[in-house]
């Protein structure tokens, strides 16, 4: 469920810039992996790519697995045009490679999101592939994981970047989580897991509004 937020900032790890941010010109081109568990952030923050994309007028999807995906009023009480934002309903596996495929290689959109709920690998041949076209036409090509075994509970830096990954071409992995800090308010972070521009470590916290249902 992604939460409105209220308001963003970066704080820089030591392997990083001071404020290595969040946003859409940092994400064009590569391939980003954003994991969580059963306290995910994961749709909220990637909620304020889609917004900032369509703010400048870029074409953004979705690709979305399985039989539920987001629920479309908590979009658009965060400013998503839905009628703007194409979804492709496909099957996990084989077809949700050939969408993300297809939409990159049209190189009309400048984010794709792909919805892959439970973490699933790719053949470094597909990795390879789709990584190629992110970067040929400066597309985000942003893919959503979750799994009962969180990035963050991970020993070890190392472990971290590695465990449960896509594959060795994620260009961004980040852990997202949120917790609620008042009784209407929601601390959502992402903390880099591993980044091949920028080195791993830095954190991305936005506060967030909590949604009527859930306050």
């Amino acid at each position: 469920m992604p939460l409105p937020k209220i308001e963003g900032l970066a704080t820089g790890g030591t392997a990083g810039p001071a404020h290595p941010g969040f946003c859409l010109d940092d994400l064009s081109g590569r391939l980003v992996e954003l994991a969580g568990g059963a306290d995910t952030a994961v749709l909220t923050l990637v909620t304020g790519v889609l917004l900032e994309a369509q703010l400048r007028g870029e074409p953004v999807a979705w690709v979305a697995t399985g039989a539920t995906t987001f629920f479309p009023p908590d979009l658009a009480a965060s400013g998503i045009d839905l009628a703007a934002l194409p979804v492709i309903q496909v099957e996990k596996g084989l077809p949700v490679l050939r969408a993300a495929d297809a939409l990159l290689r049209s190189g009309s959109f400048g984010v794709v999101v792909l919805d892959l709920g439970e973490q699933v690998s790719m053949t470094l041949a597909v990795q390879t592939r789709l990584v190629g076209l992110a970067r040929r036409f400066a597309t985000a090509l942003i893919a959503l994981t979750r799994s009962r075994n969180h990035p963050q509970r991970t020993r070890g830096p190392r472990s971290q970047s590695r465990a449960n990954s896509l594959g060795s071409l994620v260009s961004l992995r980040a852990a997202c989580t949120h917790r609620r800090t008042d009784f209407d308010r929601f601390t959502c972070e992402l903390h880099a897991l591993k980044d091949k521009r920028r080195g791993p470590g830095w954190r991305h916290t936005e506060v967030c509004r909590g949604p009527n249902g859930l306050c």
